[in-house]
C-alpha cells in the first residue's frame, strides 16, 4: 500500500487577516481546514461551500491565517504524501507562528484531521475533528499515544446517518483519562451537518487559539 502513495502538492485556498500586510514582521496563527468529501476535485471555488472558507466568503474576519488544501477527486486525506510538502511551502510563503498551528475539518476532513495529527503530532497546537471515519485508518490506532499531549475537541452528532457516531466515540474513549485537554461534543439532536452549527460560532476559534506550543519540526 505504501508503495502506491504519491508525493504530491495540493492546491489550496488562502485567507489572510486584514492587518497581515500592515506589519511585515508579525507572525500569525495558522488554521488548516480540511474539507469534506463533496468538495474534492480541482475547482478551489467548491471549498467556499461550507466550513471556514464559507465564513470568509461571507466576509467574516479572523485573527489568523486560514489555508484550505483541496483533496483530489475520489481520494482521501490519507491517500497521498502531501502534508510535508504543503507545510514546507506555506511556512516559507507566509509569516506563520510555528507554535500556533491548528487543524480542523468535517466528515472526510474530520478523518483527515485525526490522521494528519497522529502522523505529525509535533506540528499542531490543537485539533478539532468533526464527524470523521476512524475505523479504517489503522495508522490512528497505532499512533493514538501521539495524541495524548495534544488538545483535542472532537464533535459528532448522535443522529449522524452518514458517518456513525461510534467512529468518533471509539477514539475519544481511548483518549479519555489519558489526555488532559480532551473535549467531546456529542450532540444528541444533530446529524452529519454538525459543522454547520460549529464554524459560524465563536467558541471553536477561541478554544483553538488558546493553545500554543513550541515547534519541534
Amino acid at each position: 500500500m505504501n508503495q502506491r502513495r504519491r508525493n504530491v502538492s495540493y492546491r489550496y485556498l488562502s485567507y489572510l487577516p486584514k492587518d497581515y500586510e500592515a506589519d511585515a514582521v508579525r507572525k500569525w496563527p495558522l488554521v488548516i481546514y480540511l474539507h469534506g468529501g463533496s468538495d474534492r476535485g480541482s475547482d478551489l471555488n467548491r471549498l467556499y461551500s461550507s466550513g471556514i472558507p464559507d465564513q470568509t466568503y461571507r466576509g467574516r474576519e479572523f485573527p489568523f491565517i486560514m489555508l484550505a488544501p483541496q483533496c483530489p477527486e475520489h481520494l482521501r486525506w490519507s491517500t497521498d504524501e502531501w502534508f510535508e510538502r504543503f507545510y514546507k511551502e506555506v511556512t516559507a510563503k507566509y509569516r506563520i507562528d510555528a507554535g500556533r498551528i491548528y487543524l480542523t475539518g468535517p466528515s472526510l476532513g474530520g478523518s483527515g484531521t485525526w490522521y494528519i495529527a497522529a502522523r505529525y503530532p509535533e506540528t499542531f497546537a490543537a485539533i478539532a475533528p468533526m464527524s470523521g471515519f476512524t475505523s479504517h485508518l489503522d495508522y490512528i490506532d497505532k499512533r493514538i499515544d501521539k495524541l495524548l499531549d495534544m488538545p483535542v475537541w472532537a464533535f459528532h452528532g448522535r443522529l449522524d446517518t452518514v458517518v456513525p457516531f461510534e467512529e468518533t466515540e471509539r477514539i475519544v474513549t481511548r483518549l479519555e483519562g489519558r489526555n488532559r485537554n480532551l473535549r467531546f461534543s456529542a450532540e444528541p439532536d444533530i446529524g452529519h451537518s454538525i459543522h454547520w452549527q460549529v464554524y459560524p460560532g465563536r467558541e471553536i476559534y477561541e478554544w483553538l487559539l488558546r493553545y500554543d506550543r513550541k515547534p519541534r519540526r
